[in-house]
């Protein structure tokens, strides 16, 4: 694989994240870690939680079941490869619908990614909660 083909995967990696969390499928989100791998919420007002995959990734949809609907936007995603591994910044607004309620977190995710037979997948994934707001939509 050439750089922009391992850099184009690792896109399509966090695209997919994103993807499992809106469609609240646990299958997505497992596709997308390897086993053993950690994924840590750092909230604002408590302490942090991790879940390990597979298993507590279903922790993901359940906890998203309580929304209408969810809108995660991916935008900036920096890489830093290094053979078989990499680290990246991914920023993410995601918005939590409830009726007219628009709940939007600011996201920061720093992941370590690692190589493996089936492809690129999350090795570790820090979710920093920037900030929220609440808005109003139609």
């Amino acid at each position: 694989m050439t750089d922009a083909d391992d850099r184009l995967a690792l896109r399509h990696l966090v695209d997919s994240y994103a993807a499992g969390c809106d469609r609240k499928d646990v299958d997505i989100l497992r596709s997308c870690f390897v086993d053993g791998a950690t994924n840590t919420v750092h909230w604002l007002d408590r302490d942090a939680t991790t879940m390990t995959a597979p298993d507590d990734l279903e922790r993901i949809p359940t906890g998203l079941a309580r929304y209408d609907q969810t809108f995660h936007f991916v935008g900036n995603h920096r890489v830093e490869l290094a053979g078989d591994e990499a680290t990246g910044d991914v920023y993410c607004f995601a918005h939590h619908l409830t009726g007219k309620n628009d709940f939007v977190m600011a996201i920061r995710y720093e992941d370590h990614y690692v190589r493996t037979s089936d492809g690129w997948r999350i090795a570790t994934r820090d979710l920093h909660l920037l900030w929220t707001a609440n808005e109003t939509v139609n």
